[in-house]
């Protein structure tokens, strides 16, 4: 299978919607991705690896893995992966294929909230607005700025999922959030 063939299958996976968001998901930069995709760069193994596991390609695909990565590596990478992806999406105010509504935000902030314990000022600080922006925002009087749909992607989805993540290293885009939601 080649590397247009494997990055197509994995935004038809993900629900990313281009190559460029591909790019940021798996942590590259976009020439090197768009090198992969035109074949004038190899992809290398871990990364395959980690493409043909999102896509699950073969419930064999581990076995081969493990001949040429790390295995523990493997999964805490494909970890920050799902993180990115969903980071990416939310910014992009994409979520699969449909767009995300100031109502999604809304419900994703006070599932944060009620996840990590925390009152309106702490959710303030992690988003970068003020209470009283907040409060416009819950009354459907001002928008959520892109800057704070950016921040709570992260936060909220290791939020939602840190039982699963308990062993997982804290991904670095999460580090300045440390304090409140570890």
């Amino acid at each position: 299978m080649d590397n247009r063939a494997l990055i197509d299958l994995l935004k038809a996976e993900t629900g990313l919607p281009s190559d460029k968001a591909v790019a940021e998901a798996l942590d590259q930069a976009q020439p090197t991705v768009s090198g992969w995709v035109s074949n004038k760069r190899p992809m290398p193994a871990e990364i395959k690896f980690r493409v043909l596991d999102h896509i699950k390609y073969s419930p064999e695909l581990r076995k081969i893995a493990a001949c040429f990565v790390d295995l523990d590596n493997h999964e805490k990478s494909m970890e920050a992966d799902r993180i990115r992806f969903e980071t990416v999406k939310t910014r992009l105010g994409v979520n699969g294929k449909q767009e995300c509504g100031e109502d999604t935000y809304l419900e994703m902030i006070d599932e944060v909230i009620r996840l990590n314990k925390l009152d309106d000022s702490k959710i303030c600080q992690i988003l970068c607005i003020t209470e009283s922006e907040l409060k416009k925002i819950r009354q459907g009087k001002l928008a959520i700025s892109t800057n704070s749909k950016l921040r709570l992607g992260p936060v909220h989805y290791w939020s939602v999922h840190r039982e699963k993540l308990k062993d997982a290293p804290m991904p670095k885009i999460l580090e300045p959030f440390k304090q409140w939601i570890d």
